[in-house]
């Protein structure tokens, strides 16, 4: 037999064996993603990762030692490869922990500023806070008066799906919130020269004041800059940054009262995507969570002097802010940390009560819902779910009882809002209503994302991650959506904020203002 007969077949390429293998692990990824869809997402992007390495390794070993190229076809393969991959570049990553992928001539979309866009002011003359109360439609801390997400003074108008838009400025990388009071509202963001606090006129969007500490945080799925938001109180602000600096501000001026470094103040490591919980003012008092050991997890210091006063608990911090809220009659501080849920004595923060509740990675994000006097329902991601929590006390005894527990859901970094006997959440992105009475779901709708929401009125107001604004029906009966319009271009992970009459929106790039009534 003439042996040439056999040179096409060693010298072609084989595709069968890539096919049949292709084939394989696409089927398998594909029931991954289905058997996860609205379960866990994060579990899913984590499977696409996978999936994309894996495909990317065989077809290395499949095209060097299994496709029978020729030595010139392997080269030149190899070559167009690496120039077909050169061509993209990771821009972060969405809340599943799926990549955005851009060209990479396009403008990177969360380049920090080199400054900040508008003419700075020194404060404004004559104009500041002495004597000035808050009043119920001002925005003053993270999540609104009293954290619960809540607008007050204000519902849900048909106006309000298409608003004016009042300005739109450029602040800087970060996920901290707007707080609004007054005439002024406040931010922060990482620029190139440092971690800024920028007041802003709350009418025209100019530039009040800034406050930079020159430092800068960063870390591959969250990108850069700081995660909490500024907290007003009586003409001074709070604001912490992700790397642990607590700064008292004027509020009207900027001027620094007093800054302290929590982490180092503590002896404790930054967490992996930095210091989130925002500042909570609780009388003389200003508490933040630096998670350090040896009793310093929760530490309270002078809100005027920036003295410490007290610290208690020893677990490591999480994302969660702390909250004054009233449990079986008495007040206390309530945190979901690291380790899980705790409350603490006002008086001199040592440990009342604790449960342990958290997720692999300690990712504890969702504020704690208090409900029904001496119940608490807390949510985490990550395929951990829901808790419902009987607490109760007798004569300085604490008790803690399980009512039910349910992965209906999942909060993996979007807090939960109550609303009579319901729950509303997002349970990986998707809006969900549970009978908080039983965990039983009421309806599941509506794709948002790792986006945030608050409550205006008879209806929610979502900023969905793509930044999309859409109003949904606050109603136990079904999922029902009113109207949505296009607010921000880019990834969105921060909570919204309506104060006055104003809806201030924002993601890692930009801030937008519109006219709500």
């Amino acid at each position: 037999m003439d042996e040439g007969q056999f040179e096409p077949q060693r010298n072609g390429i084989r595709w069968k064996p890539l096919a049949i293998w292709m084939g394989f692990v696409t089927l398998l990824e594909a029931s991954i993603h289905l058997y996860h869809d609205g379960r866990d997402s994060t579990f899913q992007g984590f499977a696409f990762m996978v999936y994309y390495i894996t495909v990317g390794i065989s077809l290395v070993v499949w095209w060097l030692f299994v496709s029978r190229a020729t030595l010139r076809q392997k080269g030149m393969g190899i070559m167009g490869a690496l120039a077909c991959l050169g061509m993209f570049r990771c821009d972060g990553y969405r809340g599943d922990l799926m990549p955005r992928v851009s060209f990479r001539w396009a403008l990177a979309k969360e380049t920090p500023l080199p400054t900040m866009i508008g003419a700075q002011q020194d404060g404004l003359d004559g104009v500041g806070f002495e004597g000035y109360s808050v009043l119920e439609t001002d925005w003053p801390e993270y999540r609104g008066n009293g954290r619960r997400g809540i607008v007050q003074g204000a519902g849900f108008q048909e106006s309000w799906i298409a608003p004016k838009e009042l300005w739109r400025i450029a602040v800087g990388t970060g996920w901290s919130s707007f707080t609004s009071v007054g005439h002024i509202c406040w931010t922060q963001g990482q620029l190139d020269y440092g971690e800024a606090v920028t007041a802003l006129d709350v009418q025209s969007g100019k530039v009040i004041w800034q406050h930079i500490d020159p430092v800068r945080f960063d870390e591959t799925f969250g990108g850069m800059g700081p995660r909490a938001t500024p907290t007003f109180e009586k003409g001074r602000l709070w604001t912490l940054g992700a790397t642990g600096f607590l700064n008292c501000l004027d509020a009207a001026r900027g001027k620094v009262v007093w800054t302290v470094d929590i982490l180092e103040d503590n002896g404790a490591p930054n967490i992996e995507w930095g210091m989130t919980a925002s500042p909570l003012i609780h009388k003389d008092k200003v508490i933040v969570l630096p998670g350090g050991g040896s009793g310093r997890s929760l530490v309270a210091y002078d809100k005027l002097t920036g003295k410490k006063v007290w610290s208690g608990g020893d677990s490591v911090a999480s994302y969660s802010s702390p909250q004054v809220s009233v449990l079986d009659g008495f007040e206390q501080v309530i945190v979901h940390n690291g380790i899980g849920l705790a409350g603490h004595s006002l008086e001199d923060g040592h440990v009342l009560w604790e449960i342990p509740w958290t997720t692999m990675s300690k990712v504890n994000v969702a504020q704690p819902i208090i409900h029904s006097g001496n119940q608490v329902l807390i949510s985490s991601g990550y395929q951990v779910g829901s808790v419902n929590l009987e607490v109760t006390q007798e004569d300085g005894n604490w008790k803690v009882k399980e009512l039910w527990r349910s992965k209906r859901l999942k909060a993996k970094f979007n807090t939960l809002i109550p609303i009579g006997k319901y729950v509303y959440g997002l349970d990986e992105g998707i809006l969900t209503c549970l009978d908080m009475e039983t965990g039983e779901r009421q309806w599941k709708g509506g794709r948002y994302g790792y986006g945030q929401f608050i409550l205006a009125g008879d209806a929610f107001l979502v900023l969905s991650e793509r930044g999309e604004v859409v109003f949904v029906r606050a109603t136990p009966e079904k999922f029902e959506e009113i109207g949505k319009f296009k607010a921000l271009d880019d990834k969105t992970w921060q909570h919204p904020t309506i104060a006055n009459g104003k809806l201030f929106v924002r993601n890692s790039r930009e801030a937008v203002c519109y006219q709500l009534e």
